[in-house]
């Protein structure tokens, strides 16, 4: 699937590097294939999101779940202590790679919703 659709006409990705070597294999594929990875090389994951915020990318490729959920979830939800509701639980992660549109919701466990 194109990332055209969704205006980003040659979006810069990077790869999280938990198992760098691992990695490697497949940001040489990605180059080859012509997708902008300025780093070209597995980027450290305790700065790769902070980067990400700042828009030095537009897509970060993580390899598992929680990688990159977190750092999502600490910008898109927004809780407030003083008036104890949430102002904002946002966020998507979105699958690329796949024949289908593939988009899920970023929410919470439901905890303070259970009876």
């Amino acid at each position: 699937m194109s990332l055209e659709k969704y205006s980003l006409k040659m979006p810069k990705a990077v790869y999280s590097g938990t198992n760098s070597m691992e990695n490697i294999p497949a940001i040489d594929e990605a180059l080859a294939e012509g997708i902008d990875i300025p780093e070209k090389k597995p980027t450290p994951p305790d700065t790769v999101f902070s980067k990400a915020l700042g828009g030095w990318y537009d897509i970060v490729v993580v390899m598992y779940h929680d990688q990159g959920h977190i750092p999502l979830k600490v910008v898109g939800f927004v809780y407030n202590k003083e008036e104890h509701h949430w102002e904002a639980v946002a966020g998507i992660n979105m699958t690329l790679g796949l024949p289908i549109i593939r988009v899920s919701v970023d929410h919470g466990t439901g905890f303070a919703d259970d009876g």
